[in-house]
């Protein structure tokens, strides 16, 4: 369900417009709004894993699953370090350590290998991995 405080229709947003604003599909989205030109854009974003220490190592992401504000996913880990990323870029990116994600912060050190459930809660800056 999809709230706006102008009626939207057709990506504008008007007083007039016909409906009220609704998301494309379940998941996470990036809004953006220009009011200034009156449009609105959602663009689907996606969490990922990516490191030494993660199945594709620095060359390639490990995507993870949106459920309930927060990023999971289930992986084979190595000794290393890691990151969370945004669309595989670099520009929204989160290290840490003992548990609290940092924007751009410093990498996440893995010192066990074997498979591991990842979460990233993006809203409260909170990861956890956990050994299965």
């Amino acid at each position: 369900m999809g709230y706006c405080l102008w009626r939207c229709g057709g990506g504008k947003i008007s007083p007039t417009a016909g409906d009220n604003f609704k998301a494309p599909a379940a998941g996470a989205f990036q809004l953006f709004v220009d009011l200034n030109k009156n449009q609105i854009e959602i663009t689907p974003i996606v969490f990922a894993l990516i490191g030494d220490a993660t199945p594709k190592g620095w060359d390639g992401d490990t995507d993870m699953a949106y459920a309930h504000g927060v990023w999971t996913v289930t992986a084979d880990l190595k000794i290393g370090e890691m990151k969370f990323r945004q669309d595989h870029k670099w520009n929204v990116n989160y290290g840490g350590s003992g548990g609290t994600a940092v924007f751009n912060g410093g990498n996440i050190k893995v010192t066990s290998g074997g498979s591991y459930t990842v979460t990233f809660d993006v809203n409260n800056l909170k990861y956890t991995l956990v050994k299965n």
